[in-house]
């Protein structure tokens, strides 16, 4: 229901929904086969953690933007997601808005974090080079 909701959603606004999963072991396949750009993923799925898989999705493939949906509403489940490098969060239930403005936002500071890393490396190459 959540993942014909969200695939309505998407497709509305004109994103390309490459794949759906029904578990974090099919999802962790469809990452490798696929290789999306934004990974939306239940907190709680039925065969394991969705803060394991995070890991594991940015283990394999750093590049993707992850966006947590739970029915959970506690700090603790938000912090946890966004440690351990979600891009954002989704809170059940949900509409299009919330949504949209989700996936705008994680773009966002996906793209802010790849910037200010490639800055970094930009001043600690300037910094190494010989004068």
């Amino acid at each position: 229901m959540i993942r014909m909701l969200l695939r309505t959603i998407l497709n509305d606004a004109g994103y390309k929904v490459a794949g759906e999963a029904s578990n974090g072991e099919a999802g962790m396949e469809l990452l490798v086969k696929l290789k999306p750009h934004i990974v939306f993923l239940d907190v709680m799925m039925p065969d394991c953690d969705g803060i394991e898989v995070l890991a594991q999705i940015l283990e394999r493939a750093p590049q993707t933007i992850v966006l947590m949906v739970t029915g959970k509403r506690d700090v603790d489940t938000v912090q946890k997601s966004l440690q351990g490098g979600a891009k954002g969060f989704i809170i059940k239930p949900f509409n299009a808005g919330t949504v949209l403005d989700a996936v705008k936002s994680a773009v966002a500071r996906a793209a802010a974090e790849r910037a200010e890393r490639l800055e970094k490396q930009k001043k600690a190459e300037s910094g190494s080079a010989p004068s």
